[in-house]
């Protein structure tokens, strides 16, 4: 009965487990598609959404398997590798991906639609990291972009993929398109608010 039991306790020890961080794993996929600008404001939600929907989960897990050294083990290998492994390359790619930035230009014979990165403003920043089962491997540039004659660009750049820059001009419905899915910039832009059309 006793055998029975444990194994019981085990099973059901490991469908927990399993399933923790199978959806841990899913918010790390969703939250690394989170552009860089909008991560900070959402972090402290997605901690505190995780802590309240997980806690019951990790307190079953450790009442039937009563065994803190794993839940340590399990806690110590994923903040070591959140701390020490993904958030440093993060910072790395983000500081590598403004030096590319930097570099991005696009001539034309009117020097109104030209793009020189190092001269014009960013209105609208949605870097994005890139995730190949949760281990991040590439960082995506992706803004819009005016230079100093109010012409709009978006330009999109890659740190890891092959592909070469794409750097786009924008009429001003193009811009205010790309523009509506940040209300705030928006609104800082046109002084206005985004219209949607009803479907």
């Amino acid at each position: 009965m006793d055998v029975k039991l444990t194994a019981g306790k085990f099973l059901i020890g490991f469908v927990l487990f399993f399933v923790y961080f199978a959806v841990i794993y899913g918010f790390a996929v969703k939250f690394g598609k989170t552009p860089i600008s909008k991560r900070k404001e959402r972090c402290k939600q997605d901690i505190l959404y995780k802590f309240i929907v997980f806690s019951p989960i990790v307190i079953l897990f450790i009442y039937i398997q009563d065994n803190w050294n794993l839940i340590i083990l399990v806690a110590v290998i994923t903040l070591f590798y959140e701390f020490v492994i993904q958030r440093p390359r993060l910072s790395r790619y983000i500081a590598q991906s403004e030096e590319l930035y930097k570099t991005l230009k696009l001539k034309s014979q009117d020097e109104q639609y030209s793009f020189y990165a190092e001269k014009a403003t960013i209105v609208l920043h949605r870097d994005i990291p890139k995730y190949i089962r949760g281990n991040l491997y590439d960082l995506q540039i992706d803004r819009v972009c005016k230079n100093e004659y109010g012409e709009y660009f978006w330009v999109k750049a890659s740190l890891r993929e092959f592909f070469l820059p794409s750097i786009k001009l924008l009429t001003l419905d193009g811009a205010k398109n790309l523009l509506r899915i940040d209300k705030q910039s928006y609104q800082q832009e046109f002084n206005e608010k985004p219209y949607y059309k009803s479907k």
